[in-house]
């Protein structure tokens, strides 16, 4: 499908159904000139659903792919390993996603453990919904919400 928003300027989209999954991809092109292409399979296979992320800069300098994993009898936990090229640097590692609930609230928080590779044990940081950094379907986040 494709989406112009004048002669110059529009959106590709793709999908695929394969037998474990589905595969698309988004391209934007700005005056007929490709500017931007991700991409995103999702599968489930073995009681675990993966999905893939890629966004590639069409000069080729940056890249950001994440592999995101959620085993079906952990739900609550999600794995992430990521790859992202920013010019020439290049930076690999996972991050542990965990939803946990705070004793003193009842609310739910995420804890997050972000190991960058070769730099040791890693980082942990504790965001909780609704706190204005990240939208929580209750109009939090991003600046909305009419507080």
């Amino acid at each position: 499908m494709t989406i112009h928003y004048d002669e110059f300027n529009y959106l590709e989209s793709t999908y695929k159904s394969e037998e474990d999954g589905y595969k698309y991809n988004f391209k934007i092109y700005e005056n007929d000139d490709l500017l931007s292409n991700t991409k995103l399979k999702i599968e489930s296979t073995e009681g675990k659903t993966k999905l893939k992320l890629d966004f590639i800069d069409t000069d080729k300098k940056n890249s950001y792919s994440y592999d995101i994993s959620i085993e079906d009898d952990t739900p609550d936990m999600i794995s992430v390993r990521y790859h992202i090229k920013l010019d020439k640097e290049i930076y690999n590692g996972t991050i542990e996603i965990q939803i946990v609930t705070n004793s003193e609230t009842g609310e739910y928080e995420y804890e997050m453990v972000i190991r960058p590779n070769g730099q040791g044990q890693g980082t942990t940081h504790t965001e909780g919904r609704g706190n204005n950094h990240g939208g929580n379907g209750n109009g939090g986040g991003n600046g909305g919400g009419g507080h």
